[in-house]
């Protein structure tokens, strides 16, 4: 399984926030992949609905290589057992974080990952 296969089973685990049902691998296009950044369109197709874009990171060690299968073991189960599930209040914690974000949000996303997701329209327009 490569990357962008694992990030399509990821959100296949997901619902539609509209019809509530599951998204295929299908409903996750990829949009632009970068080195170690894939940005992917959600959409479902039941409904007809856009459900977002995200930006997933993943490691240059994880890249180059075919994926276990990504359901978790008895032991990672075990292990996220010792975390509080997210609740509603997480999420709109969250949602208010992202929406209070000033003009200025890129200072939080580390520079060498900025560094690699500039277009050559957008390195030429910095001149």
């Amino acid at each position: 399984m490569d990357a962008f296969q694992l990030i399509q089973s990821f959100f296949s685990r997901m619902r539609c926030n509209f019809c509530s049902h599951s998204f295929t691998p299908e409903d996750i296009q990829l949009l632009r992949q970068e080195e170690g950044i894939y940005i992917v369109n959600v959409y479902c197709t039941h409904c007809d609905t856009q459900n977002g874009v995200a930006m997933v990171g993943v490691e240059a060690s994880q890249r180059d290589h075919t994926f276990p299968d990504p359901e978790l073991t008895d032991e990672e189960l075990m292990r996220l057992a010792e975390y509080d599930p997210i609740t509603e209040d997480d999420v709109l914690s969250a949602h208010q974080f992202i929406n209070n974000l000033d003009g200025d949000w890129q200072r939080f996303i580390p520079p060498e990952m900025l560094e690699r997701c500039k277009s050559p329209e957008t390195e030429s327009q910095d001149d």
